[in-house]
């Protein structure tokens, strides 16, 4: 049944079913929320950043804080990683 929804979640038309798709899929794996970054740098040097996702407005706006994200074991790792990835221990910091 997963494998269906993340094609369906690969397949999303428009920015509005995919962010419906991946709360959908994440409450049937039991997580109550989510939050997805899609970061794209521009060829004019400008970095268009979209999160999706369900997560409270007060973790949005603190999710905005450069300096926290410079901290941010998953924000380092989304910089260097080209393909999706599952936090977990391994990426805790020491």
């Amino acid at each position: 049944m997963l494998l269906q929804q993340f094609v369906e979640i690969s397949e999303a038309p428009d920015v509005a079913t995919l962010e419906r798709r991946l709360v959908d899929v994440t409450h049937a794996m039991d997580f109550g929320l989510v939050l997805a970054v899609v970061i794209a740098d521009r060829p004019s040097g400008q970095r268009h950043v979209v999160r999706l996702g369900n997560t409270p407005e007060a973790f949005v706006e603190a999710s905005r804080n450069f300096e926290g994200l410079a901290r941010d074991p998953i924000n380092r790792r989304a910089h260097v990683a080209s393909l999706p990835f599952i936090y977990d221990q391994m990426l805790a910091p020491e």
